[in-house]
């Protein structure tokens, strides 16, 4: 998995490499496209870092630009929704407790100790969906939650370099069985767009499971979201990683031919 992004991915490249071309044309060339991708690079890790912290180098509160979006009171449920950082030990246990409980019959896809380790791990960013309770009265109960995170398009490839457009790849959207078919994960889904069009990703990313039939009827059911083909990755690249999971995408850029390196 993809550390959060830092200026020190972005290098000056190797030293060395061809010949010297004997055509100043063709050197010169050369240099442009070699410039143009360093700056694409630089410009890739200046977005992430800027959608993941704010100007005092704090965690930014993605959700804060979209107050109207952060209440849903639809269906007979009253919910609202709620960013986090990262997840107390008690949160933690809770979500992991919902996305076992939605998703353990897969049971090739589940294992307790990844889906615990992946709550854990610092880059991620969560939402976190309540009933509404009266004002002054202790938090509602969690009713559903997203994981995700902000980085780039190769997040689930096995290679070892940061690649790709910036996007906001969701790991995890659960709705706790109660509370499904009212409307609530496509909301979310609506909200998790607008955040990734306000920090100027150029994709959304959603993991599913193989057998995780709502999740896919959700995501292809006029929300613009797809099958990712992965054209622009190898064979090789894809080999190993991707077993017993798909990923849908909506592109908000045109995508490369080519995953371009951020390196």
């Amino acid at each position: 998995l993809i550390p959060p992004p830092t200026m020190s991915m972005v290098s000056a490249g190797k030293r060395g490499g061809p010949k010297k071309s004997k055509s100043k044309g063709v050197k010169s060339d050369a240099a442009a496209a070699n410039a143009q991708k360093m700056q694409t690079a630089k410009d890739h890790v200046t977005l992430l870092r800027s959608a993941i912290y704010d100007e005092t180098g704090q965690d930014r509160d993605v959700t804060k630009d979209f107050q109207p979006f952060l209440a849903y009171n639809r269906n007979e449920l009253d919910a609202v929704i709620g960013f986090e950082p990262r997840l107390s030990t008690k949160l933690r246990q809770e979500c992991f407790d919902m996305a076992k409980a939605n998703t353990e019959s897969l049971d090739e896809y589940w294992h307790d100790e990844d889906k615990m380790d992946q709550l854990l791990q610092k880059p991620n960013r969560f939402l976190l969906i309540r009933e509404r309770v009266t004002e002054g009265a202790p938090d509602g109960r969690i009713v559903g939650f997203c994981c995700f995170r902000f980085t780039v398009q190769s997040e689930m490839l096995e290679i070892d370099e940061m690649a790709g457009l910036p996007s906001l790849f969701v790991y995890d959207l659960h709705i706790e069985k109660a509370a499904q078919r009212k409307g609530l994960g496509r909301h979310t889904l609506n909200l998790l767009q607008l955040i990734a069009r306000k920090h100027k990703m150029s994709v959304v990313q959603v993991v599913v499971p193989e057998g995780c039939d709502a999740m896919e009827s959700l995501l292809l059911d006029r929300t613009g979201f797809v099958e990712d083909e992965m054209e622009y990755a190898s064979a090789e690249d894809l080999e190993d990683g991707l077993e017993g999971l798909t990923i849908f995408h909506k592109v908000f850029a045109p995508l490369p031919s080519a995953l371009a390196p951020l390196k």
